[in-house]
């Protein structure tokens, strides 16, 4: 009995602590994107074209993974390039620091056009709620591709051409055809579960809330309110 308690109060517990919503943050719209493209070119160190899209984030997110629809002209069956993709900070209109960082090798089955995916899950980033991010296509060496253009001209883009160290725009119209995934994060109202006064809910709360049930130790008026989880006048199964 006394395991089942433990089981069916941690369960409790767990919804109100702390929730999470699956979202796109932000998508351009497309499915198979056709129309121009952005270089996203490695000439040499002093020449490398680049592009980003800048999007909003209204609340606090973890960020999940991100898709790019990305084009390019292989030398040969095996000419496997790489770009790399980052999430950065908003700096100055611009984009800042890197937040997340994932390098991507095209395939030459897909020359005319793919979308490529990465994970951020295991990342475990979160993102400022109220926020301006970008999501920036950036060559490796060796690299000639295009991040093709999305289809409504309805977002803000910046290009590069030193890599990044200077950034034009932002300008509105065709960004690069992109998503981007992750899950809200959002703590009810309710504070309730805090019976033992260290101002975190954990196992130490679950503990002693059976301990009380089970008439092993008595509780304030103060601990019966907090440990009250459904509010209906006391602290039961």
């Amino acid at each position: 009995m006394k395991k089942l308690l433990y089981i069916i109060l941690f369960i409790q517990l767990g919804t109100f602590v702390l929730s999470q919503d699956r979202s796109t943050i932000f998508d351009t719209g497309d499915e198979n994107p056709s129309q121009g493209s952005y270089p996203i070119i490695y000439t040499d160190e002093n020449n490398i074209q680049a592009a980003a899209d800048r999007f909003y984030v209204s609340h606090e997110y973890t960020l999940e993974r991100f898709y790019v629809y990305i084009s390019y002209e292989p030398e040969s069956n095996i000419d496997y390039q790489q770009i790399e993709v980052e999430i950065c900070e908003n700096e100055n209109s611009a984009p800042g620091t890197p937040i997340a960082t994932k390098t991507i090798t095209l395939l030459p089955s897909n020359e005319q056009g793919s979308w490529y995916a990465a994970s951020l899950i295991n990342d475990c980033i979160k993102t400022n709620p109220s926020s301006y991010y970008w999501i920036v296509v950036k060559p490796l060496e060796g690299t000639t591709a295009s991040w093709v253009y999305s289809e409504h001209p309805t977002h803000y883009y910046s290009t590069t051409e030193d890599g990044g160290q200077t950034w034009n725009g932002p300008t509105f119209g065709y960004g690069g055809s992109a998503i981007v995934q992750g899950e809200q994060i959002y703590i009810p109202p309710y504070d309730g579960g805090d019976v033992n006064g260290d101002f975190i809910v954990n196992i130490l709360d679950v503990v002693a809330m059976i301990q009380f049930i089970l008439g092993n130790i008595e509780f304030t008026d103060e601990q019966i309110e907090a440990g009250d989880m459904n509010q209906d006048g006391g602290i039961n199964i």
